[in-house]
């Protein structure tokens, strides 16, 4: 397998995220169709559901969000487009109403407490419904091909909620995986790897990771196929492919060695440059010095 970060656009390098987004987007839009309904399930401010829809605009969205703030900011973004519905509500494994927890960066508000002392929250009432019981109240949905699903530490929860649907669908879905300890009782990445194998998923894709600032995996987005639209979006694979790297870091690493090799290189023709300006002098004085001789010879 031959990677090589040469040639890599440096404004990229510069913008893992940008990387990443542009990577998903372009993964995401094989999977969907001009006809395709999709689930965008903590969505936040909005950004996911506008990204699918700048490639292709006919999708029909159902979006979900507690946060009253970010509901009101979605329904003003989307008013305008009759495809998009959108719910003040948090979906998890059962139905009821529960404690929903604020903290001022709204895109960390969770069902579930934060492990730090040092969260300043505040904490209020919101409903909760499963993904099976939405998608059962509505007869008009023939399709669903994406699952996006960003709720802090609840995603497992959520996805034993959406066991019918899922079998039944078959959707794509892209799935938050928190690695470090960030919410009280969140939800276990092994058991969730576990759940999309037995649904007979594969791991498709990893996006949007961060560490911890010890250099730690502490969450990132995974894109799960079905196994039976993987074989279809997958190409033909050979070990001799020259495949395609896109990690930031593994790039960086690769453009610091392609340019201590360029520089070693350098160097080597910097060297044998000098060490061949020093034999043509030499050969300049041996010249001189035979057409000395010459002369005296005549």
């Amino acid at each position: 397998m031959n990677d090589s970060a040469e040639g890599f656009d440096k404004d990229v390098l510069d913008s893992p995220e940008k990387t990443d987004i542009l990577n998903l987007n372009s993964t995401i839009q094989k999977l969907l169709t001009n006809d395709s309904t999709f689930l965008d399930i903590g969505a936040y401010l909005g950004d996911f559901t506008e990204s699918l829809l700048q490639s292709n605009p006919n999708l029909k969205g159902y979006i979900f969000e507690p946060t009253s703030e970010n509901f009101k900011i979605l329904t003003e973004k989307f008013k305008n487009n009759s495809s998009i519905e959108i719910f003040n509500v948090a979906l998890d494994s059962d139905a009821g109403e529960k404690d929903f927890f604020v903290i001022e960066d709204a895109s960390q508000n969770s069902l579930l407490n934060f492990e730090s002392a040092n969260s300043i929250l505040t904490k209020t009432k919101v409903k909760t419904e499963t993904v099976d019981a939405f998608l059962s109240s509505r007869n008009n949905i023939s399709n669903l091909d994406f699952v996006k699903i960003d709720t802090q530490g609840l995603d497992l929860r959520i996805l034993n909620g959406a066991v019918g649907t899922i079998a039944k669908y078959r959707p794509s879905i892209l799935t938050e995986f928190i690695f470090a300890p960030l919410y009280k009782n969140q939800g276990s990445y092994f058991e969730q790897f576990e759940f999309l194998k037995r649904m007979s998923y594969c791991f498709a894709g990893i996006y949007n990771t961060h560490y911890t600032k010890g250099g730690l995996l502490a969450f990132a987005d995974i894109l799960f196929i079905h196994d039976l639209k993987y074989t279809k979006v997958i190409e033909v694979l050979d070990p001799s492919t020259n495949y395609q790297c896109t990690d930031y870091f593994a790039l960086l690493e690769e453009n610091i060695k392609l340019k201590l090799i360029c520089e070693e290189r350098l160097q080597l023709i910097n060297r044998v440059s000098h060490e061949a300006e020093e034999r043509l002098k030499i050969i300049e004085l041996l010249d001189t010095e035979l057409s000395r001789i010459k002369g005296l010879n005549k």
